[in-house]
């Protein structure tokens, strides 16, 4: 299974830990074990689930945000590629 992490900037580091990992173990449970972990390095949610796949050696694909070429829009931009 490849996960995509799109999260809030705005949510504490330890809720978005919790939830990524009991969202993770419910998805690997429905659709098999992860084999890439995409992300958008948008906030703590998508750095929760950096972390969680590295624990677990599970390669991640970075897409970090360019918001010095598109600036506010590219929250969208960047969450509509996901």
């Amino acid at each position: 299974m490849i996960a995509s992490i799109c999260g809030s900037r705005h949510t504490p580091k330890a809720k978005a830990a919790e939830a990524c990992r009991r969202l993770m173990v419910q998805a690997e449970m429905k659709f098999g074990p992860c084999t890439l972990l995409v992300s958008g390095l948008g906030g703590n949610a998508d750095l929760a689930g950096v972390d969680w796949a590295r624990a677990r050696s599970i390669p991640v694909e970075e897409h970090a945000a360019d918001w010095d070429r598109w600036g506010k829009d590219e929250a969208g931009r960047n969450t509509k590629w996901f």
